[in-house]
């Protein structure tokens, strides 16, 4: 949808990747998904290395968010659980050179918002919230799902 907030929209997504798969296993299935916004902008996986850098200058000097949704469902008992997280990146101003550098280095067309946070990019500033979050496993809150299905402690 055209309209979705950003988190309904990561959360759906996720759902999806779940329920895709949820006939063809048992156990515990999860689906992740991470989104970068930016005032009106989301930003998923570029489609190739030009799309990762506009979207890298589109972010050069400023703030956004990196969202990040996990559902699990427990096929045996058709119960589903799903956490959210999201946390603050900033960026410097980079110049042009230094982003084509990263993407040749990195190759992040599998990264949403065309960079990995596991990379060190030289262009973060800062980041506000788990850094997992921003790589796309939002692991403190997850934890806690975990050991409500008795899988950590």
């Amino acid at each position: 949808m055209v309209n979705e907030h950003p988190m309904d929209l990561v959360v759906r997504v996720a759902f999806e990747k779940v329920r895709a798969s949820k006939n063809n296993y048992t156990g515990i299935i999860m689906g992740a998904d991470t989104m970068i916004a930016h005032g009106n902008s989301l930003y998923g996986k570029p489609e190739c290395e030009m799309d990762a850098l506009n979207m890298l200058k589109r972010l050069s000097g400023k703030k956004h968010m990196a969202i990040t949704a996990c559902v699990l469902f427990d096929v045996d008992t058709s119960h589903w659980r799903c956490c959210i997280d999201y946390a603050t990146v900033s960026f410097r101003h980079t110049e042009i050179s230094e982003l084509n550098d990263y993407i040749k280095a990195h190759h992040p067309i599998d990264k949403a918002g065309g960079y990995g946070i596991q990379d060190s990019p030289s262009f973060i500033d800062k980041i506000c919230g788990d850094y997992y979050t921003v790589m796309g496993l939002p692991i403190n809150r997850l934890l806690k799902i975990f050991s409500c299905y008795g899988i950590v402690k």
